[in-house]
Protein backbone atom coordinates (compact mmCIF):
# COMPACT_ATOMS: atom_id res chain seq x y z
CA UNK A 1 0.00 0.00 0.00
CA UNK A 2 1.03 3.67 -1.15
CA UNK A 3 2.05 5.98 1.75
CA UNK A 4 2.28 9.71 1.49
CA UNK A 5 4.88 9.44 4.45
CA UNK A 6 8.65 8.97 4.02
CA UNK A 7 10.57 6.51 6.74
CA UNK A 8 12.62 8.65 8.79
CA UNK A 9 15.68 6.13 8.90
CA UNK A 10 15.32 6.07 5.13
CA UNK A 11 15.21 10.08 5.41
CA UNK A 12 18.21 10.49 7.16
CA UNK A 13 19.36 8.44 5.12
CA UNK A 14 18.90 10.19 2.00
CA UNK A 15 20.02 13.59 3.65
CA UNK A 16 23.40 11.54 4.45
CA UNK A 17 23.98 10.50 0.72
CA UNK A 18 23.16 14.45 -0.40
CA UNK A 19 25.81 15.26 2.07
CA UNK A 20 28.57 12.56 0.55
CA UNK A 21 27.64 13.36 -2.90
CA UNK A 22 28.21 17.28 -2.31
CA UNK A 23 30.98 16.73 -0.50
CA UNK A 24 32.67 14.67 -3.31
CA UNK A 25 31.32 17.08 -5.96
CA UNK A 26 33.68 19.74 -4.45
CA UNK A 27 36.78 17.72 -4.66
CA UNK A 28 35.92 16.63 -8.13
CA UNK A 29 35.66 20.10 -8.97
CA UNK A 30 38.65 20.68 -6.77
CA UNK A 31 40.74 17.80 -8.25
CA UNK A 32 39.50 19.00 -11.46
CA UNK A 33 40.80 22.37 -11.51
CA UNK A 34 43.90 21.80 -10.37
CA UNK A 35 44.34 19.80 -13.37
CA UNK A 36 43.42 22.37 -15.77
CA UNK A 37 46.03 24.47 -17.24
CA UNK A 38 46.78 28.00 -15.71
CA UNK A 39 45.52 30.13 -18.33
CA UNK A 40 42.11 28.45 -17.66
CA UNK A 41 42.17 28.61 -14.00
CA UNK A 42 42.22 32.52 -14.29
CA UNK A 43 39.75 32.61 -17.18
CA UNK A 44 37.36 30.76 -15.29
CA UNK A 45 37.98 32.74 -12.02
CA UNK A 46 37.47 35.69 -13.81
CA UNK A 47 34.19 34.56 -15.03
CA UNK A 48 33.15 33.26 -11.20
CA UNK A 49 33.87 36.79 -10.48
CA UNK A 50 32.07 38.74 -12.75
CA UNK A 51 28.72 36.56 -11.87
CA UNK A 52 29.48 37.21 -8.36
CA UNK A 53 30.73 34.00 -7.15
CA UNK A 54 33.96 36.40 -5.39
CA UNK A 55 34.79 32.84 -2.70
CA UNK A 56 34.67 30.56 -5.53
CA UNK A 57 37.17 33.01 -7.68
CA UNK A 58 39.95 33.65 -5.07
CA UNK A 59 39.82 29.56 -4.35
CA UNK A 60 41.39 29.76 -7.86
CA UNK A 61 43.33 32.49 -8.02
CA UNK A 62 44.88 31.20 -4.69
CA UNK A 63 44.85 28.03 -6.94
CA UNK A 64 47.00 29.04 -9.52
CA UNK A 65 49.41 31.51 -7.11
CA UNK A 66 50.79 28.18 -5.62
CA UNK A 67 52.11 27.12 -9.24
CA UNK A 68 53.40 30.78 -9.48
CA UNK A 69 53.87 32.70 -6.45
CA UNK A 70 55.20 35.85 -8.16
CA UNK A 71 52.29 36.37 -10.53
CA UNK A 72 51.85 39.89 -9.71
CA UNK A 73 48.69 40.07 -11.81
CA UNK A 74 47.12 37.12 -10.62
CA UNK A 75 48.29 38.44 -6.97
CA UNK A 76 46.45 41.29 -8.08
CA UNK A 77 43.18 40.13 -9.14
CA UNK A 78 43.28 38.21 -5.65
CA UNK A 79 43.57 41.64 -3.62
CA UNK A 80 40.81 43.50 -5.48
CA UNK A 81 38.73 40.12 -4.70
CA UNK A 82 39.73 40.01 -1.05
CA UNK A 83 38.46 43.93 -0.95
CA UNK A 84 34.92 42.66 -2.37
CA UNK A 85 34.69 40.46 0.38
CA UNK A 86 35.47 43.04 3.16
CA UNK A 87 38.62 41.09 3.56
CA UNK A 88 40.54 44.61 3.79
CA UNK A 89 43.46 43.80 6.17
CA UNK A 90 44.79 40.51 4.15
CA UNK A 91 43.55 42.68 0.75
CA UNK A 92 46.37 45.03 2.19
CA UNK A 93 49.11 42.35 2.63
CA UNK A 94 48.49 41.20 -0.67
CA UNK A 95 48.97 44.71 -2.72
CA UNK A 96 52.14 44.86 -0.77
CA UNK A 97 53.23 41.85 -2.21
CA UNK A 98 52.52 43.02 -5.83
CA UNK A 99 54.57 46.65 -5.01
CA UNK A 100 57.41 44.16 -3.62
CA UNK A 101 57.07 42.40 -7.11
CA UNK A 102 56.65 44.86 -9.35
CA UNK A 103 55.64 49.11 -9.72
CA UNK A 104 52.08 48.90 -10.51
CA UNK A 105 50.36 51.54 -10.63
CA UNK A 106 46.83 50.30 -10.11
CA UNK A 107 47.88 48.44 -6.85
CA UNK A 108 49.24 51.63 -5.46
CA UNK A 109 45.91 53.64 -6.07
CA UNK A 110 43.59 50.34 -4.54
CA UNK A 111 46.28 49.75 -1.15
CA UNK A 112 46.14 54.03 -0.60
CA UNK A 113 41.96 53.66 -1.34
CA UNK A 114 42.35 50.59 1.64
CA UNK A 115 44.47 52.89 3.97
CA UNK A 116 41.87 55.81 3.17
CA UNK A 117 38.49 53.81 3.91
CA UNK A 118 40.23 52.62 7.04
CA UNK A 119 40.88 56.12 8.86
CA UNK A 120 45.34 55.67 8.19
CA UNK A 121 45.42 58.96 6.66
CA UNK A 122 49.14 58.59 6.85
CA UNK A 123 49.73 55.82 5.06
CA UNK A 124 47.61 57.00 1.84
CA UNK A 125 49.41 60.47 2.12
CA UNK A 126 52.91 57.88 1.67
CA UNK A 127 51.28 56.13 -1.27
CA UNK A 128 49.93 59.13 -3.27
CA UNK A 129 53.30 60.53 -2.39
CA UNK A 130 54.93 57.56 -3.94
CA UNK A 131 51.99 56.87 -6.82
CA UNK A 132 52.59 60.87 -7.71
CA UNK A 133 57.11 60.56 -8.09
CA UNK A 134 56.00 58.00 -10.75
CA UNK A 135 53.48 57.75 -12.43
CA UNK A 136 50.77 60.33 -14.05
CA UNK A 137 50.03 63.78 -11.66
CA UNK A 138 47.04 64.35 -13.69
CA UNK A 139 45.28 60.63 -13.09
CA UNK A 140 41.92 60.72 -12.47
CA UNK A 141 42.45 58.34 -9.59
CA UNK A 142 45.06 60.14 -7.88
CA UNK A 143 43.20 63.36 -8.24
CA UNK A 144 39.78 62.00 -6.87
CA UNK A 145 41.79 59.92 -3.69
CA UNK A 146 43.62 63.31 -2.82
CA UNK A 147 40.24 65.47 -3.04
CA UNK A 148 38.64 62.51 -0.16
CA UNK A 149 41.87 63.16 1.56
CA UNK A 150 41.52 66.30 2.29
CA UNK A 151 38.01 65.90 2.73
CA UNK A 152 38.33 63.13 5.61
CA UNK A 153 41.22 65.20 7.31
CA UNK A 154 39.34 68.85 7.61
CA UNK A 155 36.21 66.61 9.02
CA UNK A 156 38.11 64.58 11.40
CA UNK A 157 39.79 68.16 12.54
CA UNK A 158 36.83 69.54 13.23
CA UNK A 159 35.07 66.94 14.78
CA UNK A 160 37.91 66.88 17.36
CA UNK A 161 37.51 70.71 17.75
CA UNK A 162 33.96 70.50 18.11
CA UNK A 163 34.19 67.79 20.68
CA UNK A 164 36.63 70.02 22.87
CA UNK A 165 34.28 72.94 23.02
CA UNK A 166 31.15 70.60 23.57
CA UNK A 167 29.71 71.46 20.25
CA UNK A 168 28.52 68.35 20.00
CA UNK A 169 25.83 68.67 17.31
CA UNK A 170 28.45 69.69 15.21
CA UNK A 171 30.79 67.06 16.30
CA UNK A 172 28.44 64.06 14.91
CA UNK A 173 27.48 66.16 11.71
CA UNK A 174 31.63 66.84 10.98
CA UNK A 175 32.44 62.90 11.91
CA UNK A 176 29.57 61.44 10.05
CA UNK A 177 31.18 63.31 6.57
CA UNK A 178 34.57 61.79 7.81
CA UNK A 179 32.61 58.16 8.33
CA UNK A 180 31.04 58.65 4.66
CA UNK A 181 34.87 58.54 3.26
CA UNK A 182 36.76 56.47 6.06
CA UNK A 183 33.66 53.88 6.33
CA UNK A 184 36.10 51.07 8.59
CA UNK A 185 38.01 53.55 10.60
CA UNK A 186 37.50 52.57 14.67
CA UNK A 187 39.02 55.55 15.89
CA UNK A 188 36.54 57.80 14.53
CA UNK A 189 33.57 55.71 14.81
CA UNK A 190 34.95 55.94 18.63
CA UNK A 191 35.15 59.93 18.25
CA UNK A 192 31.20 59.93 17.27
CA UNK A 193 30.23 57.46 19.62
CA UNK A 194 31.56 60.07 22.37
CA UNK A 195 29.74 63.06 21.14
CA UNK A 196 26.50 61.13 20.86
CA UNK A 197 26.93 59.94 24.33
CA UNK A 198 27.54 63.52 25.47
CA UNK A 199 24.44 64.45 24.19
CA UNK A 200 22.27 61.94 25.26
CA UNK A 201 21.48 59.95 22.43
CA UNK A 202 22.94 56.55 24.38
CA UNK A 203 21.58 54.53 21.62
CA UNK A 204 23.50 55.93 18.15
CA UNK A 205 26.73 55.95 20.69
CA UNK A 206 26.33 52.06 21.68
CA UNK A 207 25.58 51.77 17.85
CA UNK A 208 29.05 53.21 17.13
CA UNK A 209 30.80 51.22 19.44
CA UNK A 210 29.38 48.04 18.44
CA UNK A 211 30.77 49.15 14.75
CA UNK A 212 34.66 49.63 16.82
CA UNK A 213 34.45 46.40 18.45
CA UNK A 214 33.71 44.44 15.20
CA UNK A 215 37.06 46.84 12.99
CA UNK A 216 39.52 46.27 16.34
CA UNK A 217 37.85 43.13 17.83
CA UNK A 218 41.08 43.39 20.05
CA UNK A 219 40.08 47.01 21.26
CA UNK A 220 39.64 45.91 25.19
CA UNK A 221 38.16 49.91 25.61
CA UNK A 222 35.72 49.91 22.87
CA UNK A 223 34.58 46.58 24.50
CA UNK A 224 34.32 47.52 27.95
CA UNK A 225 32.24 50.70 27.16
CA UNK A 226 30.32 49.17 25.06
CA UNK A 227 29.26 46.50 27.96
CA UNK A 228 28.96 49.16 30.49
CA UNK A 229 27.01 51.31 28.33
CA UNK A 230 24.21 48.97 27.65
CA UNK A 231 23.64 47.31 30.72
CA UNK A 232 24.12 50.73 32.75
CA UNK A 233 22.44 53.21 30.44
CA UNK A 234 20.18 50.95 28.34
CA UNK A 235 19.27 48.38 30.58
CA UNK A 236 19.64 45.26 28.66
CA UNK A 237 19.86 42.17 30.34
CA UNK A 238 23.21 41.16 32.05
CA UNK A 239 23.93 38.17 29.69
CA UNK A 240 23.09 40.13 26.28
CA UNK A 241 25.49 43.44 28.17
CA UNK A 242 27.99 40.75 28.58
CA UNK A 243 28.51 39.19 25.34
CA UNK A 244 31.44 41.72 24.08
CA UNK A 245 33.47 40.88 27.31
CA UNK A 246 32.91 37.02 26.78
CA UNK A 247 34.17 38.16 23.12
CA UNK A 248 37.37 39.47 24.97
CA UNK A 249 38.35 37.03 27.32
CA UNK A 250 38.00 34.24 24.21
CA UNK A 251 40.11 36.05 22.32
CA UNK A 252 42.53 36.65 25.22
CA UNK A 253 41.38 34.95 28.45
CA UNK A 254 43.93 36.69 30.27
CA UNK A 255 43.03 40.09 29.73
CA UNK A 256 43.12 41.86 33.21
CA UNK A 257 40.65 44.87 32.10
CA UNK A 258 38.07 42.03 30.78
CA UNK A 259 38.20 40.07 33.48
CA UNK A 260 37.94 42.71 36.24
CA UNK A 261 34.74 43.83 34.30
CA UNK A 262 33.13 40.77 33.94
CA UNK A 263 33.22 40.07 37.77
CA UNK A 264 32.47 43.71 38.46
CA UNK A 265 29.20 43.32 36.48
CA UNK A 266 28.40 40.34 37.91
CA UNK A 267 28.93 41.63 41.64
CA UNK A 268 26.09 44.20 40.67
CA UNK A 269 24.00 42.19 39.45
CA UNK A 270 23.78 39.87 42.20
CA UNK A 271 23.20 43.10 44.40
CA UNK A 272 20.63 44.25 42.18
CA UNK A 273 18.38 41.04 42.38
CA UNK A 274 18.90 40.93 45.85
CA UNK A 275 17.57 44.61 46.00
CA UNK A 276 14.43 43.59 43.71
CA UNK A 277 13.54 40.19 45.69
CA UNK A 278 13.33 42.63 49.17
CA UNK A 279 11.13 45.11 47.08
CA UNK A 280 8.94 42.13 45.90
CA UNK A 281 8.83 40.61 49.44
CA UNK A 282 7.72 44.37 50.68
CA UNK A 283 10.70 44.05 53.31
CA UNK A 284 10.98 47.58 53.75
CA UNK A 285 13.80 48.22 56.84
CA UNK A 286 15.50 44.94 55.51
CA UNK A 287 16.06 46.38 51.71
CA UNK A 288 16.86 50.14 53.83
CA UNK A 289 19.54 48.65 56.25
CA UNK A 290 20.50 45.58 54.38
CA UNK A 291 23.84 46.49 52.41
CA UNK A 292 26.13 48.77 53.44
CA UNK A 293 28.94 48.80 50.84
CA UNK A 294 28.89 51.03 47.50
CA UNK A 295 26.93 49.76 44.90
CA UNK A 296 28.02 51.32 41.81
CA UNK A 297 31.52 53.82 41.71
CA UNK A 298 32.38 55.39 38.83
CA UNK A 299 33.97 58.80 37.50
CA UNK A 300 30.98 59.35 34.97
CA UNK A 301 30.55 63.43 35.74
CA UNK A 302 27.48 64.70 34.54
CA UNK A 303 26.79 62.11 32.48
CA UNK A 304 25.38 60.12 34.97
CA UNK A 305 21.92 61.89 34.54
CA UNK A 306 21.16 59.30 31.44
CA UNK A 307 21.61 56.10 33.30
CA UNK A 308 18.42 54.34 33.47
CA UNK A 309 19.55 51.81 35.83
CA UNK A 310 20.41 54.71 38.38
CA UNK A 311 17.25 56.03 38.29
CA UNK A 312 15.76 53.22 39.27
CA UNK A 313 18.12 52.90 41.86
CA UNK A 314 16.70 56.05 43.29
CA UNK A 315 13.39 55.08 42.61
CA UNK A 316 14.01 51.96 44.36
CA UNK A 317 15.14 54.03 47.53
CA UNK A 318 12.26 56.57 47.24
CA UNK A 319 9.98 53.65 47.27
CA UNK A 320 11.60 52.21 50.86
CA UNK A 321 11.55 55.53 52.39
CA UNK A 322 8.13 56.51 51.45
CA UNK A 323 6.42 52.91 52.09
CA UNK A 324 8.05 53.72 55.55
CA UNK A 325 6.48 57.16 56.23
CA UNK A 326 10.54 58.68 56.31
CA UNK A 327 9.53 61.63 54.28
CA UNK A 328 12.74 63.50 55.97
CA UNK A 329 15.00 60.67 55.33
CA UNK A 330 13.69 60.62 51.44
CA UNK A 331 13.82 64.07 50.63
CA UNK A 332 17.03 63.46 48.79
CA UNK A 333 16.42 60.75 47.41
CA UNK A 334 13.25 61.23 46.38
CA UNK A 335 13.46 65.23 45.35
CA UNK A 336 16.57 63.57 42.90
CA UNK A 337 14.87 61.20 41.31
CA UNK A 338 11.98 63.58 40.66
CA UNK A 339 14.65 65.38 38.45
CA UNK A 340 15.82 62.91 36.50
CA UNK A 341 11.83 60.87 35.90
CA UNK A 342 9.08 63.65 36.82
CA UNK A 343 7.35 60.86 35.35
CA UNK A 344 8.41 57.96 38.26
CA UNK A 345 5.51 57.16 40.65
CA UNK A 346 7.38 57.07 43.60
CA UNK A 347 8.65 60.67 43.03
CA UNK A 348 5.19 61.69 42.66
CA UNK A 349 3.87 60.16 45.40
CA UNK A 350 6.71 61.74 47.46
CA UNK A 351 5.73 65.20 46.53
CA UNK A 352 2.29 64.43 47.14
CA UNK A 353 3.09 63.37 50.44
CA UNK A 354 5.12 66.39 51.32
CA UNK A 355 2.30 68.65 49.94
CA UNK A 356 -0.04 66.97 52.82
CA UNK A 357 2.22 67.68 55.32
CA UNK A 358 2.39 71.04 54.71
CA UNK A 359 -1.51 70.96 54.29
CA UNK A 360 -1.89 71.74 50.34
CA UNK A 361 -4.46 69.56 49.83
CA UNK A 362 -5.85 71.01 46.57
CA UNK A 363 -2.05 70.67 44.74
CA UNK A 364 -1.85 67.04 46.44
CA UNK A 365 -4.84 65.93 44.94
CA UNK A 366 -4.27 67.32 41.46
CA UNK A 367 -0.74 65.96 41.29
CA UNK A 368 -2.37 62.52 42.38
CA UNK A 369 -5.12 62.55 40.09
CA UNK A 370 -2.95 63.40 37.21
CA UNK A 371 -0.59 60.78 38.19
CA UNK A 372 -3.24 57.96 38.33
CA UNK A 373 -4.33 58.54 35.05
CA UNK A 374 -0.72 58.03 33.57
CA UNK A 375 0.41 55.06 35.78
CA UNK A 376 -0.28 51.44 35.34
CA UNK A 377 0.62 51.04 39.17
CA UNK A 378 -2.84 53.09 40.78
CA UNK A 379 -2.99 51.38 43.51
CA UNK A 380 -0.30 53.10 45.24
CA UNK A 381 -2.03 56.21 44.59
CA UNK A 382 -5.77 55.70 44.87
CA UNK A 383 -5.27 55.30 48.66
CA UNK A 384 -3.09 58.41 49.11
CA UNK A 385 -5.68 60.18 46.57
CA UNK A 386 -8.22 59.75 49.04
CA UNK A 387 -6.27 60.64 51.74
CA UNK A 388 -5.76 64.26 49.97
CA UNK A 389 -9.51 64.41 49.02
CA UNK A 390 -10.59 64.25 52.31
CA UNK A 391 -7.94 66.50 53.73
CA UNK A 392 -9.04 68.98 51.34
CA UNK A 393 -12.51 68.22 52.55
CA UNK A 394 -12.14 68.75 55.87
CA UNK A 395 -10.35 71.75 55.08
CA UNK A 396 -13.19 73.58 53.32
CA UNK A 397 -16.11 72.32 56.10
CA UNK A 398 -16.69 74.43 59.07
CA UNK A 399 -14.63 74.37 62.04
CA UNK A 400 -16.71 73.40 64.73
CA UNK A 401 -13.74 73.31 66.94
CA UNK A 402 -12.50 76.59 65.93
CA UNK A 403 -16.33 77.94 66.69
CA UNK A 404 -16.28 76.59 70.45
CA UNK A 405 -12.99 78.09 70.84
CA UNK A 406 -11.73 74.82 71.96
CA UNK A 407 -8.99 72.07 71.17
CA UNK A 408 -9.82 69.18 69.01
CA UNK A 409 -9.03 67.05 71.82
CA UNK A 410 -11.09 68.30 74.32
CA UNK A 411 -13.64 66.61 76.41
CA UNK A 412 -17.13 66.82 77.27
CA UNK A 413 -16.84 68.93 80.53
CA UNK A 414 -14.36 71.09 78.52
CA UNK A 415 -16.95 71.73 75.45
CA UNK A 416 -19.42 72.56 77.93
CA UNK A 417 -18.15 74.96 79.64
CA UNK A 418 -17.31 76.69 76.03
CA UNK A 419 -20.32 76.23 74.95
CA UNK A 420 -21.89 77.94 77.74
CA UNK A 421 -19.79 81.28 77.91
CA UNK A 422 -19.91 81.07 74.25
CA UNK A 423 -23.72 81.65 74.02
CA UNK A 424 -23.57 84.16 77.24
CA UNK A 425 -21.78 86.59 74.26
CA UNK A 426 -23.54 85.34 71.31
CA UNK A 427 -27.16 85.40 72.19
CA UNK A 428 -29.31 88.26 70.78
CA UNK A 429 -30.12 89.79 74.22
CA UNK A 430 -26.35 89.86 75.13
CA UNK A 431 -25.25 92.19 71.91
CA UNK A 432 -24.95 88.76 69.78
CA UNK A 433 -27.07 87.96 66.85
CA UNK A 434 -28.99 84.70 65.95
CA UNK A 435 -26.37 83.85 63.51
CA UNK A 436 -23.55 83.94 65.94
CA UNK A 437 -25.99 81.47 67.74
CA UNK A 438 -26.52 79.13 65.23
CA UNK A 439 -23.48 78.55 64.54
CA UNK A 440 -22.92 77.87 68.01
CA UNK A 441 -25.86 74.88 68.35
CA UNK A 442 -24.29 73.35 65.69
CA UNK A 443 -21.05 73.09 66.51
CA UNK A 444 -21.92 71.76 69.98
CA UNK A 445 -24.78 69.56 68.72
CA UNK A 446 -22.24 67.78 66.40
CA UNK A 447 -19.24 68.12 69.36
CA UNK A 448 -21.46 66.56 72.23
CA UNK A 449 -22.01 63.35 70.32
CA UNK A 450 -19.99 61.02 69.97
CA UNK A 451 -21.32 58.78 67.01
CA UNK A 452 -21.52 62.47 65.46
CA UNK A 453 -17.83 64.17 66.06
CA UNK A 454 -16.65 60.74 64.92
CA UNK A 455 -17.99 61.33 62.03
CA UNK A 456 -17.19 64.87 61.94
CA UNK A 457 -13.46 64.14 62.63
CA UNK A 458 -13.48 61.47 59.48
CA UNK A 459 -14.66 64.48 57.17
CA UNK A 460 -18.14 63.91 57.56
CA UNK A 461 -20.14 66.76 58.45
CA UNK A 462 -23.58 65.91 59.58
CA UNK A 463 -24.69 69.07 58.64
CA UNK A 464 -23.83 68.91 55.27
CA UNK A 465 -26.58 67.27 53.05
CA UNK A 466 -23.07 66.45 50.79
CA UNK A 467 -20.88 65.14 52.87
CA UNK A 468 -21.98 61.88 53.26
CA UNK A 469 -21.58 60.64 49.36
CA UNK A 470 -18.18 58.41 49.51
CA UNK A 471 -17.01 56.05 47.28
CA UNK A 472 -14.60 56.65 43.68
CA UNK A 473 -12.08 59.68 44.42
CA UNK A 474 -12.48 61.00 41.30
CA UNK A 475 -16.46 60.92 41.68
CA UNK A 476 -17.59 63.98 39.80
CA UNK A 477 -14.09 64.54 38.09
CA UNK A 478 -14.14 61.97 35.31
CA UNK A 479 -13.38 58.59 37.12
CA UNK A 480 -13.63 55.67 35.04
CA UNK A 481 -15.72 53.17 36.74
CA UNK A 482 -13.66 50.51 35.57
CA UNK A 483 -10.58 51.32 38.01
CA UNK A 484 -13.08 51.11 41.11
CA UNK A 485 -11.42 48.08 41.62
CA UNK A 486 -8.36 49.54 42.81
CA UNK A 487 -9.83 51.65 45.19
CA UNK A 488 -10.63 48.72 48.17
CA UNK A 489 -7.79 49.19 49.76
CA UNK A 490 -3.96 50.76 50.15
CA UNK A 491 -0.51 48.93 49.29
CA UNK A 492 2.58 49.97 50.49
CA UNK A 493 5.61 48.78 48.56
CA UNK A 494 9.57 47.92 49.69
CA UNK A 495 12.51 49.61 48.03
CA UNK A 496 16.32 49.63 48.60
CA UNK A 497 16.98 53.33 49.75
CA UNK A 498 20.43 54.52 48.72
CA UNK A 499 22.62 57.49 49.72
CA UNK A 500 25.46 59.31 47.37
CA UNK A 501 26.60 62.18 45.37
CA UNK A 502 28.16 62.89 42.32
CA UNK A 503 28.85 65.14 39.55
CA UNK A 504 31.07 68.48 38.92
CA UNK A 505 33.74 65.65 37.76
CA UNK A 506 34.26 63.84 41.27
CA UNK A 507 33.29 59.99 41.89
CA UNK A 508 29.42 59.22 41.48
CA UNK A 509 28.36 56.53 44.36
CA UNK A 510 25.36 54.60 45.61
CA UNK A 511 25.42 53.35 49.27
CA UNK A 512 22.77 51.35 50.62
CA UNK A 513 22.32 52.39 54.29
Amino acid sequence: MATDSVHPRFRTKSILLLAVISLLARMAYSDSSSELPTSQLITQANSLLATGQASKALELYELVLERDPDDYLTLYKKATTQMSLGQNHHASQSLQKVLSLKDFDKAQIQLARIHLKSGDYDACQTELNSFRKNHDKSSVDLVSLESDLKSAQKHLKNASANLQSKKYTKCVEEASEAIKISPQSPSLRQLRSDCHFRQGHVQEAVGDLTHVTHLSPNSAVATLRLSFLSYFFLEQPLEQSMKPIKKCLHSDPESKACKKAFRQLKSIEKELSKTKTLIQQSQLVDSKTGIDEPLISTEIEDLESLSILLTSLYSFGCKAYVGLNELKNSASICETLHKRDEEDIWGIIYKAETLMTAEEWEPAVNLLKEAYHKNEDQEEISSRLRKAQKGLKISKQKDYYKVLGVAKNADDRTLKKAYRKATLKAHPDKGGSQAKMTALNEAYEVLSNPELRARYDNGDDPNDPMSGQHGNPFAGGGGNPMFQQFFQQAHSGGGNPFGGGGGNGQTFSFRFG
